[in-house]
């Protein structure tokens, strides 16, 4: 997870400066997106995706 964590603070430091654009090459392209890939998986084995959380909804009105 080392290539986001390098991906967000390039993105901290442009954005400091206001810069206009933003490069990568594709070695490191490609290394974000096996780090993207790999939380990814790991997530979904977990069970720790969002769409597995359960949510409770109440509804209370007053009688007609």
């Amino acid at each position: 997870m080392q290539h986001i964590k390098r991906f967000i603070d390039r993105l901290n430091d442009l954005q400091a400066t206001n810069a206009k654009d933003f490069t990568m090459s594709m070695h490191e392209a490609r290394m974000l997106h096996t780090d993207i890939t790999k939380l990814l998986i790991d997530t979904k084995q977990t069970g720790q995706s969002p769409a597995d959380e359960v949510i409770n909804v109440e509804v209370k009105g007053a009688d007609f």
